[in-house]
C-alpha cells in the first residue's frame, strides 16, 4: 500500500501444541540503532520497492494461484517506501525492509541492492532484536 498500516493485531483462535504456533516480532528500531552511524546515514536517504507479487510468489506459482489472487494483485501493485521510517510520535527511526516483500533498493545496482538487503535481513534477524510470543488458550 502507498501508506503502510500503523501496526498489526493478531488473535489466536486455534493454538497448536508445543510452540509450533509461536510468533516472532523483530524490533526494527533496535536493529536500526545497532547499525554503524555511517550506514544509518546512508540508509536514511534510500527508498525500496515492496511487492505483493514477490511476497506471494509461491502461492502464485501453484495451479490456479494467479487467478485466485488476481484481485489482491490488482489491489496491491508494487510501491516504494523509505528504507528508514520515523515514528510519527516518538521520532524513533526504524528499518522498513523485509525479506518477504522488499524486492530492491532504488538507485542501486542489482548486485549492490541484493547485497545490502541480504546484510540488513541477516542483521535484523539476530536474536537480540527478536521477541517470541508463545500463544496459549484462554
Amino acid at each position: 500500500r502507498p501508506r503502510p498500516p500503523l501496526g498489526s493485531i493478531l488473535h489466536g483462535i486455534v493454538i497448536p501444541d508445543g510452540g509450533r504456533g509461536d510468533t516472532e516480532f523483530l524490533s526494527m528500531s533496535a536493529a536500526f540503532e545497532a547499525l554503524e552511524p555511517s550506514l544509518r546515514r546512508r540508509l536514511a536517504g534510500l527508498e525500496a520497492e515492496h511487492s505483493f507479487e514477490h511476497g506471494f510468489k509461491e502461492s502464485l506459482s501453484q495451479p490456479g494461484g494467479r487467478q485466485r489472487l488476481a484481485q489482491a494483485l490488482a489491489d496491491n501493485p508494487p510501491v516504494t517506501h523509505p528504507v528508514v521510517r520515523t515514528h510519527p510520535e516518538s521520532g524513533r527511526q526504524s528499518l522498513f525492509v523485509n525479506g518477504l516483500f522488499t524486492t530492491r533498493i532504488l538507485g542501486l545496482g542489482e548486485g549492490e541492492s541484493a547485497e545490502l538487503l541480504g546484510f540488513l535481513q541477516e542483521h535484523m534477524e539476530q536474536p537480540r532484536f527478536c521477541c517470541r510470543f508463545r500463544w496459549r488458550p484462554h
